[in-house]
This record gives structure tokens, C-alpha cells and sequence, in this order.
């Protein structure tokens, strides 16, 4: 399901890529639709889903922020990444903040603040 979803919803990824541990996933055979809901509601049932039942919610997440990553010539032109759907039991809004917290660690770590 990621993969296809990604085909289909993120049009730089071409061609997806398919791996091993996508078919493990609890979305495997469901609509993909489903992962991309319309209401508060719907997204927290689809999140519920997937933080109860994916034993690969944690690559899913990592495969999905690593593909919203703009690519070389593929950036939005306001500069913002575009963020859809459920992927690894978060939300786009919610990948956007952990990024900006990833971010900002990779940051103190470039500056040669780690900790020793």
C-alpha cells in the first residue's frame, strides 16, 4: 500500500519502490484511499489503526519522511514540502513537526554540541 500510495499521490517518485517489509504492514490490501481521510475523525481512526496494529509503522514513517524530502529540481516554489496522507501512524502535520525537531537536532549536532 505505501508504495502504490506514494505513486500515486507524490508525483517525483517514479518509479516507487517496493520493499519486503511494505507487505508486513496492517494496510496491506486495504483501500489506500482510507489513509488519506477528510475529517479529524477518519484520521484518527486510521491512526488508531495503525499504531494498534502495524509491526512496521516505524519504517513506513521513516520511508515516508525520507520520500517528502523535496528532491533537486522538485521543490514547491513557496519552499514548503507537501506533506499527505497517514504514514507510519502520523498525520502530515505531524511529520512536519518531527521533521522540524529532527532538523534542529541534526543542527546542534553540526555545531559540535554532542553531548560526550
Amino acid at each position: 500500500m505505501v508504495a502504490r500510495v506514494y505513486v500515486d499521490a507524490v508525483d517525483h517518485l517514479e518509479p516507487a519502490e517496493k520493499y519486503p517489509w511494505m507487505e508486513k504492514g496492517a494496510c496491506a490490501g486495504k483501500d489506500f484511499e482510507e489513509f488519506f481521510p477528510h475529517s479529524k475523525q477518519d484520521a484518527d481512526q486510521i491512526k488508531q489503526f495503525c499504531n494498534e496494529r502495524c509491526s512496521v509503522k516505524l519504517k513506513c514513517l521513516a520511508f515516508a519522511m525520507a520520500a517528502e524530502k523535496p528532491k533537486p529540481g522538485h521543490e514547491e516554489k513557496d519552499g514548503k514540502v507537501r506533506r499527505h496522507g497517514i504514514f507510519g501512524g502520523l498525520d502530515g502535520k505531524e511529520r512536519a513537526a518531527l521533521q522540524k525537531v529532527m532538523d534542529k537536532m541534526k543542527e546542534g549536532n553540526n555545531d559540535g554540541n554532542r553531548d560526550s
